[in-house]
């Protein structure tokens, strides 16, 4: 049987419903830095930090993988999204407010990467959906954000920050502007809506066949990493487990189902299916602004930012 487990958790919409129901906002684990020799432990009288003190603060404080996720989205889309694109393994926290996000950034010495997982639209994130799903209560401009982080008292060293939102791509510039607020060294976005949906696959013990035929359905959509092991599972046991659908579209499927017929998904994009752009300078970035608003091709943007910091340092 497939099924989806509810409705009121679509994904990044530009004004998604509301889903509170955060149950796992501490999921996953900090990356533990480990030392190239053997420390050993300091006096505890000593004046100042020893080199394993050192470490062990220095780890306490950095991260490979942090999830800074809207609590609307809820516990469940979060945990399965860490789940498909992290392995588990990222550090998660949910706030509902930009406010909140910064506060927890501030714990951190160094982020390798910060995954910013929040509804938005070109130029803004939004904060607060309303239980009707029809607006936001909050929006706050990147450019304010950015302006926000920089006024920290103590902040990370951030290496690439991606911002998996809706339609923030469309602003290129504007995301440019925050990647180098954050101090990041690559930023990455995407021109389209992010959509996610929740479906359970319940079947009996022996069926794989029909799980495998479940799976296939929504090739390309789901993004659990693990499928040919679930697959494998069913062999011996039953299976029935809630799975993370996600796609991109643009204006004219927003808002809409995943067609049940494949012959109808042209417009529902998955994650393999965004074009890979990647700029390096400041004449890429400018090809690029020209286009986006004329080519609606879906796209995940890289933008490595050494050369406006080589433009900034040159001045």
């Amino acid at each position: 049987m497939v099924g989806p487990v509810t409705n009121e958790s679509r994904g990044l919409l530009d004004d998604g419903r509301a889903n509170t129901g955060v149950t796992n906002a501490t999921r996953g684990t900090e990356s533990q830095l480990k030392g190239g020799k053997l420390l050993t432990q300091e006096p505890e009288f000593a004046s100042k930090p020893g080199p394993l003190q050192l470490m062990m603060q220095m780890s306490a404080h950095a991260v490979g993988a942090l999830m800074l996720c809207d609590q609307s989205l809820g516990g469940e889309i979060i945990g399965r999204y860490n789940e498909a694109h992290h392995n588990g393994a990222a550090t998660v926290s949910v706030h509902d407010s930009w406010a909140g996000f910064l506060k927890q950034l501030s714990a951190y010495r160094w982020i390798e990467t910060l995954t910013l997982l929040l509804h938005s639209r070109p130029g803004e994130f939004l904060f607060h959906p309303s239980p009707t799903g029809n607006y936001f209560q909050e929006a706050k401009s990147l450019a304010e954000a950015g302006q926000a982080f920089t006024k920290l008292n103590k902040k990370p060293k951030i290496r690439t920050v991606d911002l998996e939102s809706c339609n923030v791509g469309l602003e290129i510039d504007s995301v440019v502007k925050f990647g180098l607020a954050l101090g990041a060294d690559v930023v990455t976005c995407t021109n389209k809506y992010h959509e996610f949906w929740l479906n359970l696959f319940d079947v009996a013990k022996g069926e794989s066949a029909e799980l495998e035929r479940q799976f296939s359905e929504f090739e390309g959509y789901l993004v659990d990493p693990h499928l040919k092991g679930w697959i494998e599972l069913a062999r011996v046991k039953p299976v029935k487990r809630v799975f993370l659908l996600e796609w991109f579209v643009g204006k004219e499927n927003y808002k809409k189902r995943l067609p049940v017929d494949k012959t109808a998904r042209g417009g529902f994009y998955t994650v393999g299916s965004l074009r890979s752009e990647y700029v390096r300078t400041e004449q890429e970035l400018k090809s690029l602004a020209e286009i986006l608003h004329s080519d609606n091709a879906p796209r995940r943007i890289t933008i490595d930012l050494s050369f406006r910091k080589a433009d900034a340092s040159a001045r």
